[in-house]
């Protein structure tokens, strides 16, 4: 991960909170799984960090439109931990976060952490139990 700012002490913060080991040669970004269930992606680019994961898959459907509308009240309301998006292609509902700020302050990237894992996991409870009313 080639970038002109230090990401040795991001690196140190997320090993040392989710206790594992992270390669520090990966190209492009990280993928973490969390509890076997949810996956978060992190790339480290020049002027920017980027957080992603897959929500779920989200089939046509009426349930469909409820999620839609629910998504759209989600990031009109705020979108400070990441941003509901369709991707149409593949059908799948995902969570973006895009954190411009460099270099990166380390207590200000782990709460934004923090806030885009709570908000990537009640997003995928609620596809899977079809609910995603409670969120809003």
């Amino acid at each position: 991960m080639n970038t002109s700012y230090d990401i040795e002490p991001l690196l140190e913060s997320l090993e040392q909170k989710l206790d594992l080991q992270i390669d520090r040669h990966l190209e492009g970004g990280l993928s973490l799984k969390l509890n076997q269930k949810y996956k978060i992606q992190i790339e480290f680019l020049e002027d920017r960090i980027i957080m992603s994961s897959i929500l779920g898959e989200l089939l046509p459907s009426r349930y469909r439109q409820q999620v839609f509308e629910d998504a759209l009240r989600a990031n009109f309301k705020s979108i400070v931990h990441g941003t509901i998006a369709y991707n149409d292609r593949n059908k799948f509902l995902i969570i973006i976060l895009n954190y411009p700020i460099i270099p990166p302050v380390l207590e200000e990237f782990m709460s934004l952490f923090d806030g885009f894992v709570i908000k990537t996991k009640a997003w995928t409870d609620a596809l899977v139990a079809s609910n995603t009313r409670l969120l809003i």
